[in-house]
């Protein structure tokens, strides 16, 4: 990425037009998708933007992330056209582009017009149909260090927890504790659950809705089945209490409310799955108390980052 990320100044601070999106024709119930186009390596990050009916049968994975800084100092290039985006999405596209084949994404930041405001209010709507819809959904947690040491302990804390008794499961962890207390996998996977995304109010709805989530932390791959698993083996006494009161070192602060945003949404989920998709039968007041916690950039994103899980009118 460094090479790109040189370059991108230059792109940037020439005076190239960058890439306009064009008005949809029909913002209440069409939608864009992005195609990502082969690169090369260290190449431009290269896209397409097509215009689809939400109503369509369509094959489009949907990503959900958290935006971090509005800084847009990463770069693709849309039609051949420069557009700046976030970094976020710079690297959630360099690490999902191949050498070979395209891929079929829809990003909000990317397939929304940004600085249109009636497109966006438009848009909003849509999202239920969007994330239930997709074949697919990834999870981008960003700024993740050593991942793999994360998803080497989730698996093997799994496989002790499935096949193994909960005190092989306690054994692991004190060991990786005592011995690598802010280096090793406990620690890494403590820093999984403590990442901003646990704590947005937006993914909510785009985990809930999703018929299938993939995880990538920093690019790494972890099972979401897994990790609501241990979320909810840490949520009961026996296991989280036993844990918290052993010797184990390393318990950072922070990661526990990831924890319970990750057993709520997981919760909600299988809701819909069990009713074949029909909304879920909480009422506004409900949801909104449940997820009060969670953080946004603007008040009313509480409302709207919540408006695709209200019962129907």
């Amino acid at each position: 990425m460094s090479s790109i990320s040189s370059s991108n100044k230059d792109i940037l601070a020439s005076k190239a037009p960058h890439y306009a999106h064009r008005p949809l024709d029909n913002p209440d119930a069409t939608i864009r998708l992005l195609r990502l186009l082969p690169r090369r390596p260290f190449g431009q990050i290269r896209c397409e933007l097509l215009e689809a009916a939400i109503s369509d049968a369509l094959d489009y994975e949907a990503v959900s992330y958290t935006w971090g800084p509005d800084d847009f100092t990463g770069l693709i290039h849309i039609q051949g056209k420069p557009l700046p985006v976030s970094k976020t999405i710079e690297a959630l596209l360099y690490h999902l582009s191949s050498y070979t084949e395209s891929k079929v994404l829809w990003i909000d930041q990317i397939c929304i017009n940004q600085a249109d405001d009636a497109e966006k209010s438009s848009q909003v709507p849509l999202m239920r149909d969007i994330y239930s819809k997709a074949t697919n959904t990834i999870v981008w947690l960003d700024n993740v260090d050593e991942p793999w040491k994360a998803r080497k302990m989730l698996k093997m804390i799994w496989l002790q927890l499935v096949y193994g008794t909960v005190e092989s499961s306690l054994g692991i962890i004190r060991q990786q504790s005592l011995n690598y207390p802010h280096s090793g996998g406990w620690s890494q996977l403590q820093n999984v659950f403590a990442n901003p995304y646990f704590s947005r109010v937006w993914v909510v709805q785009e985990v809930v809705l999703s018929s299938s989530i993939t995880v990538l932390a920093s690019g790494e791959p972890l099972n979401w089945d897994r990790l609501v698993f241990f979320a909810r083996k840490m949520g009961t006494h026996t296991y989280g209490d036993e844990l918290l009161l052993s010797p184990a070192k390393g318990i950072q602060d922070g990661w526990a409310a990831g924890l319970v945003h990750t057993i709520e949404m997981a919760t909600l989920r299988e809701e819909i799955q069990d009713r074949w998709n029909i909304p879920l039968a909480r009422e506004p007041e409900s949801l909104l108390s449940l997820f009060s916690d969670l953080r946004s950039t603007l008040p009313v994103d509480r409302l709207y980052g919540l408006i695709s899980l209200f019962p129907p009118e």
